[in-house]
């Protein structure tokens, strides 16, 4: 969802006028950067390193194919539209990063635009696409309403805006609109089904220690499930990370369970995996890998997911954060565990 959001930010680029160099010059000051370097991301595995000094400002030229990039600092990041000619300048506190960011000389006009966008935007909860399909109807309608309202406003009072970016952004606006409306109907109601409180898709699978093992069997407990396989790296990553979370919340009311979706035929290599890695909490092995009920009646196409119950058999979070995560330890605070 997240990645969705940006595409409606960064969606142009700006026409090509003569301009008396080949390259962007790109300067400006970051007061309380806490690092030394800042990283430019460009199309094509675009990378350009420009080296920040003690006081926090920085200059250097970039040879690039006019369009969008990413500025960042390892923490928080901007997007820039830029083009060889410019000469661009950028004043910043990366304490407040997105708030305080503001761009002068050649191209000040599009990007101060599209830094005004990017924050609005986040405030109109467009980066947390779920939260906003969760929305009644009205809400909604009434949501989509002021954010096209503000676009189109926020677009006529910008200035010193390139045409063909400008009639770009009309129709990224527009598309915009049209994306929210066809989806939401699907995505809400997917998402009602998961929401906070709903009764939690049960199972009922082989348990690695022998017997079969149920949700059911669990009640009273909370129950963090780490569905996964023995082929899938991500998945293989989090495993010291759970572990240890494992550890830190052992005798406490909660149940680990990682449920395997790896195909039959891999059965094998499941049981030596958790007998190789020394894998705790309760594993179990999907009836049908992709196909296993409890796979289908969350909806999972990715992997690894986690997921949250809470002791009456609810969801507390189909989608829960990684064992990883600090705000998984977190959520587990909140339900003071």
């Amino acid at each position: 969802m997240r990645k969705l959001f940006y595409l409606f930010v960064v969606l142009s680029i700006v026409s090509c006028k003569k301009t008396p160099h080949d390259y962007v010059t790109l300067s400006g000051e970051i007061t309380n950067l806490k690092v030394d370097t800042l990283t430019v991301y460009g199309n094509n595995r675009y990378i350009k390193k420009i080296l920040v000094k003690k006081d926090g400002s920085f200059s250097d030229t970039l040879k690039i194919e006019a369009g969008f990039f990413a500025l960042s600092d390892g923490k928080s990041q901007t997007f820039l539209n830029l083009k060889n000619g410019y000469e661009l300048e950028l004043k910043a506190d990366a304490d407040k990063f997105e708030e305080s960011i503001v761009f002068e000389g050649d191209g000040a006009g599009t990007n101060n635009y599209l830094a005004l966008k990017i924050k609005t935007q986040k405030q109109f909860g467009l980066d947390n696409l779920e939260a906003f399909f969760l929305m009644e109807k009205s809400a909604f309608d009434a949501k989509v309403k002021e954010i096209d309202d503000f676009n189109a406003k926020l677009l006529v009072d910008a200035k010193d805006l390139d045409s063909t970016f400008t009639a770009n952004e009309k129709t990224a606006n527009e598309r915009m609109v049209v994306f929210l409306n066809e989806n939401y109907e699907a995505q809400h109601s997917k998402l009602t089904k998961f929401a906070l409180g709903q009764p939690a898709p049960t199972f009922d699978l082989e348990n690695f220690k022998g017997g079969k093992t149920s949700l059911k069997s669990l009640a009273g407990k909370y129950v963090y499930i780490d569905v996964w396989a023995t082929w899938c790296a991500p998945c293989i990553q989090q495993i010291p990370d759970l572990k240890r979370v494992e550890d830190q919340y052992k005798g406490k009311n909660i149940a680990f369970v990682s449920l395997s979706i790896d195909k039959l035929a891999e059965k094998t290599k499941w049981r030596d995996m958790i007998k190789e890695k020394q894998l705790g909490g309760i594993q179990l092995f999907g009836e049908s890998d992709w196909n296993s009920k409890f796979v289908k009646d969350f909806d999972i196409t990715g992997i690894p997911r986690f997921i949250l119950i809470d002791p009456q058999g609810n969801i507390v979070d189909a989608d829960a954060p990684r064992p990883s995560d600090p705000r998984l330890i977190a959520l587990f605070d909140s339900l003071k565990l």
